[in-house]
């Protein structure tokens, strides 16, 4: 699978091998385009993040949102204002982050499978493509689990964490 930058449009590499049933093309950003952005030159973030055609949030180490791209507030139904600083948890209203401890601090939270790609990315700058998430919500007072496909890249002091899928 080809990875190209989503917003120079630059090949930056390979990341897996392509198949029939998933995409040929992944998106990120490369180096010289998160330097540009990050440094304060005049580029939006919100323009940056929808540039990007998948759910998009930009997280911290801690997986607290800094930034989230339209088709991802379209995804959690929510606008940034809402969910900006908070836990990945409250965002996608997990049944654990409504728990006194909070996102991040229960024993369910140690197998999260996108706070362990999100932690691992930022320490690592090891970034992870399509890897199963499930999380346990509330719907209409019924328990729901909604299975996602995660792909993390580190950017600077940042993830992006990227919604690839939702089963």
């Amino acid at each position: 699978m080809k990875k190209i930058c989503a917003w120079c449009y630059g090949e930056i590499g390979l990341t897996a091998p392509s198949d029939e049933r998933r995409p040929t093309v992944s998106y990120g950003i490369c180096p010289e385009c998160a330097n540009l952005f990050f440094a304060d030159q005049g580029v939006h973030l919100t323009a940056f993040l929808d540039a990007l055609n998948i759910p998009v949030l930009l997280v911290d180490n801690d997986v607290r949102v800094i930034g989230a791209n339209a088709l991802a507030l379209s995804f959690v139904q929510k606008e940034l204002p809402e969910i900006e600083n908070s836990h990945g948890g409250d965002v996608f209203e997990c049944i654990y982050a409504a728990t006194p401890e909070g996102c991040g601090k229960t024993i369910h939270c140690s197998g999260c499978a996108i706070r362990i790609a999100v932690r691992d990315t930022f320490h690592s700058g090891s970034s992870h493509r399509e890897i199963p998430a499930y999380l346990k919500c509330e719907h209409s007072g019924q328990p729901t689990r909604i299975g996602l496909l995660i792909s993390t890249e580190k950017i600077n002091e940042t993830v992006l964490l990227k919604i690839d899928s939702v089963t």
